[in-house]
């Protein structure tokens, strides 16, 4: 289902955050080119490297196969605003720089993370900057870099990373691991400006223009296919929202991953989902709401083991009074229990109801039937009704960000 939703969509290169084996099986013979990551400890590069390095030599895949290590724009100097100015930190080791020769001696790339609207934020720039389109009062706006002259954010930030690998004395192409937008948590985290994002974004990937810097094609990953509420928000607090699909693969977008200009609306949604029994667990309202210690206990309780991150200030449910907050906790947490009723009592202050408790842009979810959670590596894998094994996936599939090696291959 997975697959051929992802075919259907005009998807041709999909990135794994997991090498495990009950999925990676589900891609064979789908004419689709594959990254598969590795574990790869913080000081274990070599080794790993050089023991892949060798295993693809024997196996006469060397030319294939490449490697790469995954980084955040946080190994540049913080406020960098002019590509030409880029540096990395100071306080990058020597294990770091090593990685950096490692790369340059095999010709393999070099691997950063964009995240549009936080370099937005940490630069001060308007968010029209970062969309590819000059709109209101803001149209003008452009940052100058000698003769270049840059209007959007992407351009920077990948241009800034190409300078600061040049001034470090390395000639390495540099691939987009992760770029996207987030639909929830924040003024800027919308559907509405991700779909701006992704229209400029994936204009400037049809035309094969790149940046001043690297002219012509480039690689990078759109991050992520779906919304991963068991992800450790720590970068930003729209970390989990980052899904052009919903957790049951019902899409938030209208995208054109073939790049050909077909009608909006060519994402597909999922099909042969089925969830649970429509019942919510929400707050009981024959219970008076006097004893304010116990429900923040039974809120904290729920949104420690549930995803609360939609209740937020700026987010799709913020505004619920406390009644609202305490259902949607609630109902977040039962629905992650598989609608267990003993999860859905709180001492009496819960009750499970059949009438939809969704309010406008705040939706209370409905559990999935049939998932097995299984945790192990750093990944989360949900095996669906009816499907094969799926990750919390995306045009790369991820859950967690962990020091990782990547490896990637056309399957045949």
């Amino acid at each position: 289902m997975i697959v051929d939703m992802v075919l259907a969509s005009g998807i041709k290169k999909i990135k794994l955050y997991s090498n495990n084996l009950g999925v990676v099986p589900a891609f064979w013979n789908a004419d689709i080119e594959l990254t598969i990551t590795v574990p790869n400890g913080e000081f274990l590069f070599t080794n790993t490297t050089e023991n892949l390095q060798k295993a693809l030599v024997e196996d006469k895949l060397e030319d294939r196969v490449k490697l790469s290590v995954p980084h955040y724009t946080d190994v540049l100097k913080p406020n960098i605003t002019k590509p030409s100015n880029g540096e990395f930190r100071d306080d990058l080791d020597e294990d770091f720089f090593s990685m950096l020769g490692y790369l340059n001696d095999h010709g393999y790339p070099f691997t950063i993370h964009i995240y549009p609207h936080l370099r937005l934020r940490e630069l001060g720039y308007p968010i029209e900057f970062g969309i590819f389109e000059g709109v209101g009062v803001n149209k003008s706006f452009s940052v100058k870099d000698g003769p270049i002259e840059y209007t959007n954010i992407f351009d920077v930030t990948y241009d800034t990373v190409i300078s600061t690998i040049r001034r470090a004395g390395y000639d390495l192409d540099v691939m987009v691991g992760q770029v996207g937008w987030p639909t929830d948590r924040d003024d800027y985290s919308s559907p509405y400006w991700a779909q701006k994002f992704y229209d400029g974004f994936l204009r400037k990937m049809a035309k094969n223009e790149g940046t001043p810097l690297h002219p012509g094609p480039l690689e990078a990953y759109v991050y992520t296919l779906v919304d991963e509420n068991s992800r450790i928000a720590g970068r930003s607090p729209s970390d989990r929202h980052y899904g052009i699909y919903k957790y049951d693969g019902t899409s938030k977008l209208n995208l054109d991953f073939t790049l050909k200009g077909r009608p909006k609306g060519s994402l597909l949604n999922a099909t042969g989902i089925t969830y649970m029994p429509k019942r919510w667990c929400i707050y009981n309202k024959s219970k008076p709401l006097n004893d304010m210690a116990k429900l923040k206990r039974q809120f904290d309780m729920a949104c420690f083991f549930a995803d609360c991150s939609r209740l937020a200030y700026g987010s799709s449910c913020h505004g619920l009074d406390l009644i609202g907050n305490l259902s949607n906790a609630f109902n977040n947490y039962f629905q992650s229990k598989n609608q267990e009723e003993s999860t859905c009592d709180y001492d009496g202050n819960g009750m499970i109801t059949h009438e939809n408790p969704s309010r406008e842009n705040c939706e209370f979810e409905l559990q999935i039937l049939a998932t097995m959670t299984n945790k192990g590596n750093n990944e989360m894998t949900k095996t669906l009704a009816g499907d094969a094994k799926r990750l919390n996936m995306g045009l790369q599939m991820t859950t967690y960000v962990v020091p990782i090696l990547w490896i990637w291959y056309t399957l045949l």
